[in-house]
């Protein structure tokens, strides 16, 4: 069966498995994202240190980059989810943050092995990173794939595109960890959400539950906070490694409410995202309930990393 025609099947209903195309997700009620307080987090960034040049990977063997931007360094000071009375205060090196949400084009790439010469797939040496199983369910939800974020994803999915993107550009790619996410998306803002203190701020850098229709949208079709990153509210939510070593989703959703769209909203990866999967083992790579859930990449700096103008 072709590509093609593949993704067609799995973008229809599957009976039995509880998801369906067209068919919004439902976060389950025992996982709605909260803030752990009512206190912000408060981030400094320091303003003397050398700014790196933001670059584009091209994933070789395909027509498809991503464009990376530049953090800079500082400090962020977050609620401990283990203690909500007590505060933890992080240190963020120099990091690149990929400026949108990883798109279905590019986890296809990985998934289908689209990136290697035609005829190739399947009959090569077994790669260095383990792959997901094909989805047989409609993972897609049937809102969009090209241009739109990945979805229905694990957070094991997400971390073996990360390496997979390692292994193929020999950069330091991964996911962020929630002190870093956090720190990303507030952009050096100190205020109740990344665009202000008003709710009403939101409107114009997120897709959530009140503007989104129950759909994920375009990757970047609202407005990028001040270091360039699109969706880091809003759209899907994204993965990241909780400061209590917990896999947590971050950034609230396109089915998720203002309150979610704070930056210390947290939502703890437990059995619930997978209830529906009939398999046994439930799969480890895809979310059955988790139809809201996507990611973004992280790319460590080189050493020899030119700062801009140089």
């Amino acid at each position: 069966m072709s590509i093609s025609a593949y993704l067609s099947v799995v973008g229809t209903s599957v009976a039995g498995v509880g998801v369906r195309a067209g068919e919004p997700p439902v976060i389950p009620p025992d996982l709605m994202p909260t803030a752990p307080s009512e206190k912000a987090s408060s981030v400094a960034v320091k303003s003397d240190a050398p700014k790196l040049e933001p670059y584009t990977e091209t994933i070789s063997g395909t027509v498809l980059t991503i464009d990376m931007a530049p953090i800079p360094p500082g400090t962020i000071t977050m609620t401990d989810p283990a203690d909500p009375t007590k505060t933890v205060t992080k240190e963020i090196g120099s990091l690149y943050f990929s400026t949108v949400e990883i798109s279905w084009d590019h986890y296809n790439a990985f998934l289908f092995g689209l990136d290697k010469p035609e005829g190739a797939v399947g009959t090569t040496a077994a790669d260095a990173v383990t792959k997901p199983t094909k989805p047989y369910v409609s993972a897609d939800r049937g809102f969009g794939t090209t241009g739109y974020p990945v979805i229905s994803t694990s957070y094991r999915g997400a971390e073996n595109f990360a390496a997979w993107l390692a292994a193929k550009t020999g950069k330091k790619y991964r996911l962020p960890t929630e002190a870093e996410w956090e720190y990303a998306c507030r952009a050096g803002a100190n205020t109740k959400y990344p665009s202000g203190d008003d709710a009403a701020s939101l409107d114009a850098v997120a897709w959530f539950a009140d503007n989104a229709e129950a759909k994920t949208h375009l990757l970047g079709s609202k407005e990028a906070n001040a270091w360039g990153l699109y969706d880091m509210m809003g759209n899907a939510g994204e993965w990241a490694k909780g400061l209590d070593n917990k896999w947590v989703i971050k950034g609230g959703s396109f089915v998720a409410d203002a309150n979610a769209m704070r930056p210390e909203a947290r939502l703890v990866n437990t059995g619930a995202l997978n209830a529906s999967d009939p398999n046994i083992p439930k799969s480890k790579w895809w979310l059955t309930e988790g139809g809201f859930v996507g990611f973004r990449v992280v790319c460590e700096p080189d050493a020899n990393a030119k700062p801009a103008g140089k």
